[in-house]
């Protein structure tokens, strides 16, 4: 900043982007210029222009004419301080945009007659809804400006996707038009007659609502028509109630074996569901998100699990005759709880099966489990005299007998007879003995083959008696 010595010759001063504080222009305070018309603070850190109440300005017919103060943020709700003190201005034209300025209320604490009739006073970029404070002192300016306007409401939760909401520009309505929203994500609809904005249609993913004006305020200032525009802000926090989220313990075969989760929330609210420890299994896989977004449509995770083994109860197939006594060597099956078991008819020898108890297959489980084979005992007729031998006939003793001389050749012929009758039947016991030794165990071969060695006898009887006869 100048020195106090050098500010009077000042006729165009930009302190514009410096830090300038409220206590750094006191350096302004009852100070006299000698043509100074034009002053830059814009970018400071001031909030009030309080020292500029008692300035002078010593040409003739010059006074400080414009007071640039863009964007001071500082300045916000401090609006009435600005312009309060400004007794020793006349036609000015001041320019406060971008300063963070929520209403114009202060606007209400001039005195009109200090308001020089060629006064501007520019406000774009703020946050300013209204011009009603206006209509009292409008009279004495020759322009406003109110371009670019946003307001920006407190957040809203929302329960369901649409809502009324009220208008903000009720004061001026004869002359506001609100546009209809036109989002991608949602619906609005301005109705003038009740003041109202109704949206619809809104998405899960919207966070903001924004709906925007644009006018002419006729016969604000005294030289033109007022431009009036911006836009109001609503964020909204989406609290729309979604569809569940189902997490559920399986098996490989698709029994539950632990209870299921249910998540709940609003949509577009994030999920995260978690794997158990299930005693006895062992994780295998999880189908579907385990974690995400709520939607409006149900989901479902899916953690699969596979069972550990398990040592089961053993599994006997024993072998008994009808009596129960055990004629072969029992088998035990073993495994795990789960496991299939298969247990086998044995061929034994002397015995023919009869019947089963028990589960011949299954699955073995914590309970001992015994399948009996039950067997009957062949009939034993090996030492038994076959009645289809035929009996040996007695043989008359002539040696003796005078009356009936034996003739040799005849005598001869004889003991060739009986020397071959006695192979034949010597043929026979063979056979009879090697057919025992051969003889099947059941009663079925049993009649089969006695019946071919009865053929076998009578076939030999008949030689017998053929040779007797020659």
């Amino acid at each position: 900043m100048p020195s106090n010595n050098d500010l009077r010759y000042y006729d165009y001063l930009a302190l514009n982007d410096n830090p300038i504080t409220d206590e750094t222009m006191n350096v302004f305070k009852n100070k006299t210029f000698n043509r100074l018309s034009h002053l830059g603070l814009s970018g400071t850190e001031i909030t009030n222009l309080d020292a500029l109440e008692d300035i002078k300005i010593t040409s003739n017919g010059r006074r400080l004419a414009t007071i640039d103060l863009d964007d001071n943020h500082n300045i916000g709700d401090n609006f009435d301080h600005i312009l309060v003190n400004l007794h020793n201005i006349g036609s000015w034209q001041i320019s406060m945009n971008n300063d963070n300025i929520n209403d114009i209320e202060g606007i209400q604490k001039l005195n009109p007659s200090r308001i020089g009739g060629g006064s501007k006073l520019q406000l774009n970029e703020n946050h300013i809804i209204t011009l009603e404070p206006l209509r009292e002192h409008a009279p004495y300016f020759a322009d406003f400006e109110f371009n670019n306007e946003t307001k920006i409401l407190p957040k809203k939760e929302l329960t369901k996707n649409s809502f009324s909401q009220d208008s903000l520009i009720y004061d001026l309505d004869s002359y506001v038009e609100v546009h209809n929203g036109s989002l991608s994500n949602a619906s609005g609809i301005w109705h003038k007659q009740n003041h109202q904005m109704f949206w619809s249609d809104i998405k899960p993913n919207t966070t903001n609502l924004i709906s925007c004006w644009q006018e002419i305020v006729p016969e604000l200032g005294i030289n033109n028509d007022t431009p009036f525009n911006g836009k109001i802000i609503q964020p909204i926090i989406y609290k729309i109630k979604a569809a569940k989220v189902t997490a559920k313990y399986i098996d490989e075969s698709g029994k539950e074996i632990a209870k299921s989760e249910v998540k709940s929330g609003n949509i577009e609210d994030t999920y995260k569901t978690e794997q158990k420890d299930i005693e006895g299994y062992t994780f295998k896989e999880v189908q579907g998100n385990e974690s995400g977004k709520f939607t409006d449509k149900a989901q479902t995770v899916t953690y699969v699990y596979t069972k550990d083994p398990v040592k089961g109860a053993d599994v006997t197939a024993k072998y008994v005759d009808e009596s129960g006594k055990e004629i072969a060597q029992s088998e035990v099956k073993s495994g795990n709880i789960g496991d299939k078991y298969t247990t086998e008819k044995k061929d034994i020898k002397g015995y023919t099966f009869k019947e089963v108890e028990g589960s011949i297959t299954g699955t073995l489980s914590d309970k001992a489990q015994t399948v009996t084979y039950i067997y009957v005992k062949n009939d034993d007729s090996e030492n038994q005299t076959d009645p289809s031998e035929p009996a040996k006939p007695d043989t008359p003793d002539n040696s003796g007998d005078t009356d009936n001389p034996v003739n040799n050749n005849e005598s001869n012929d004889a003991d060739k007879t009986t020397d071959s009758n006695s192979t034949i039947k010597n043929v026979v016991n063979d056979v009879v003995e090697g057919a025992q030794t051969l003889l099947p165990k059941t009663a079925a071969e049993k009649l089969t083959l006695t019946g071919v060695l009865i053929a076998v006898v009578v076939s030999l009887a008949g030689i017998i008696i053929l040779n007797k006869r020659k």
